[in-house]
């Protein structure tokens, strides 16, 4: 069953390469909530970040709600609120991490949800034209 809801939320894995104390690319990984945009508020997000060439990090308000599996640096769990967001977004990478993972959602879903004809039959009618 479809449900109208006036926030969608939604919760997503976010990968960071991270380079190791030996140098080496490790990866890390947190789970975002991310808020699923109408169409519209999400063009004019992409339309505003685009005209004004704001930095991931300036979008990433509008996008995330919360996060989990973050750990502060003595490794207890940093809940989620504007400090630590403040902490997460000051590390390299994250807040493009973000987005991309967001967009990737997006455009996950435009796929999933577009990509499959009708179960009555192709979208497009064959062709009646003959090859000469």
């Amino acid at each position: 069953m479809f449900r109208i809801a006036k926030q969608r939320l939604y919760w997503r894995t976010v990968t960071i390469w991270q380079p190791g104390e030996d140098g080496s690319l490790a990866e890390a990984k947190f789970e975002a909530q991310l808020r699923y945009l109408p169409d519209r508020e999400h063009r004019a997000m992409m339309d505003r970040a685009a005209a004004e060439r704001l930095p991931d990090r300036d979008v990433v308000p509008e996008i995330l709600a919360s996060f989990r599996g973050v750990q502060a640096e003595d490794g207890s769990d940093l809940p989620y609120s504007a400090e630590s967001l403040e902490q997460l977004l000051r590390e390299p990478l994250v807040a493009s991490a973000i987005v991309r993972t967001y967009l990737d959602s997006r455009a996950e879903a435009a796929q999933k949800n577009f990509a499959r004809p009708p179960e009555s039959g192709p979208v497009v009618a064959p062709s009646t034209t003959t090859a000469h």
